[in-house]
């Protein structure tokens, strides 16, 4: 949803994820997801022009755990001298010239740093007004496993097939959350996966039309185009060539209507959020012609 905002008001959204960091965090991803909307969010309201940036650093690790830096900066209208102290109460007025324009911060700031608090991080904000502002949070979060041990030799006969499984694979990402989007293809590429990445379900239909695709990951809810209307176009509508491509529902839901609804649409299964590259080949999705790599 903030990709299509960002596009909608012609401000440029950019994520950048340290390399160094390990792709496997055990955290409340949920939580995470909703702080960083939220910040984003905020940004791209109070950014006419310009843009707005987002970048996850590593601060510093041990055995057990990663500080890191979130930074969301924006080039809009920034906040008065006087407000910055208490932009994180509820309702406050950027500037009381823009109030009418831009209306107020609500409560997603309040419950941001209240979230951050809870996950024992610390929030602050720098800004200067006609010039941006650049919210800054820290936290501290444990390492997860890289992967599990095997415990048999067809557990390690598994890890090799999912290496193989994923290598040249063309897969088309079809995700609105540009965090997510950067996560998911670092996660596929890393397993040798070629991957294109779609805003909603529109610009899925143009990439799919002009790019090879072994497989679509679909998010459900996004804007312009929603992932039940995409995949009703791509089996019903589209030339025959593109009707027997797997997709998987990228779903945060855990209810049966839902996930059988997916099924409806013609979608082949369903994956909860957060997932990993193993979870696609234990789908048996991944298991293709090698004529199609």
């Amino acid at each position: 949803m903030n990709q299509y905002r960002a596009e909608e008001k012609g401000v440029l959204l950019s994520c950048n994820i340290d390399k160094n960091i390990q792709p496997v965090l055990s955290g409340d991803p949920y939580r995470l997801n909703q702080v960083l909307t939220n910040l984003i969010s905020n940004a791209i309201k109070f950014t006419h022009d310009g843009q707005v940036n987002v970048n996850i650093n590593l601060i510093k690790e041990n055995e057990k755990s990663v500080t890191l830096e979130f930074i969301v900066a924006d080039t809009g209208i920034g906040i008065a001298e006087d407000k910055v102290d208490s932009v994180f109460e509820r309702f406050i007025q950027v500037s009381g010239d823009n109030t009418r324009k831009y209306g107020g911060t609500g409560l997603g700031l309040t419950i941001t740093k209240h979230l951050i608090q809870l996950h024992g991080g610390s929030i602050d904000v720098k800004s200067k007004q006609h010039q941006g502002s650049v919210f800054t949070f820290y936290l501290n979060i444990l390492k997860g496993k890289q992967q599990l041990p095997a415990t048999s030799k067809d557990e390690n006969i598994g890890q090799n097939k999912l290496q193989n499984s994923l290598n040249g694979i063309h897969i088309l990402l079809v995700e609105d959350n540009i965090v997510n989007q950067k996560v998911a293809s670092k996660l596929l590429t890393n397993q040798g996966a070629v991957v294109k990445v779609a805003n909603h379900g529109k610009e899925a239909l143009e990439l799919l039309k002009k790019n090879k695709t072994d497989i679509i990951l679909m998010d459900i809810q996004m804007p312009e185009m929603d992932g039940y209307e995409a995949t009703q176009i791509i089996r019903h509508e589209m030339m025959a060539e593109f009707n027997n491509i797997p997709i998987i529902a990228l779903t945060a839901s855990a209810l049966i209507a839902d996930q059988n609804k997916c099924l409806v649409a013609g979608m082949n299964d369903f994956i909860a959020k957060p997932y990993l590259a193993s979870e696609l080949y234990k789908k048996k999705l991944l298991q293709l012609d090698p004529s199609c790599h």
